[in-house]
């Protein structure tokens, strides 16, 4: 690898680049909160394979005293930005009472630094597992500017895809589901 590219790592349409903190679907940037781009990270850097919630909890948060619940909401939250489950495509799976597992191929790809678009595979060993398809997850995700210096809650906001203005039949959404959009924003708030 020479020195103007750096490793990412590229599941379905998503590109997350450890070094830029980023992840893309295609050429949209998602901003997540900074524990929840550390959690996905963790799980895709050992895609295939179970990680126990206490030692994630110790990797994500290793200066603070986390209950069980931040870890839930993360995920929460990369269910949510990935749209897991959707289109038949899944990323992560809960082990009950265990941990998560990242269950899509996950491929070692080349970014350059000037231009953040990918370049040549890398072989990935592990990493290539082949338990998910590699089949499009929906889009829609809202764009942040690049370098766009937004807190927590408004990379929530950008980050998740919008909740529906109507419903199938035209209704106005309802109450219940803007306070738990609300309430989700308070979270990521707290998990950032």
């Amino acid at each position: 690898m020479d020195k103007s590219a750096r490793r990412a790592f590229q599941f379905g349409p998503f590109v997350l680049d450890p070094s830029e903190r980023t992840l893309r679907n295609g050429e949209e940037r998602l901003d997540l909160p900074p524990r929840v781009f550390d959690t996905l990270l963790e799980l895709v850097s050992h895609s295939g394979h179970l990680l126990e919630k206490d030692q994630l909890m110790r990797d994500v948060w290793p200066d603070a005293t986390v209950e069980e619940n931040n870890l839930t909401q993360a995920i929460y939250l990369l269910r949510k930005v990935l749209r897991d489950g959707e289109a038949g495509e899944r990323y992560v799976e809960t082990v009950p009472k265990r941990g998560y597992r990242f269950v899509a191929s996950v491929r070692t790809v080349e970014t350059g630094k000037t231009n953040g678009r990918m370049g040549d595979e890398q072989s990935s060993g592990q990493l290539d597992n082949g338990l998910a398809s590699s089949g499009q997850a929906g889009s829609g995700q809202a764009k942040a500017g690049a370098g766009s210096n937004v807190d927590a809650s408004t990379a929530m906001a950008k980050a998740i895809p919008a909740a529906p203005r109507t419903s199938a039949s035209g209704a106005v959404a309802s109450s219940f589901e803007r306070l738990m959009l609300i309430g989700f924003l308070v979270m990521a708030t707290l998990l950032g």
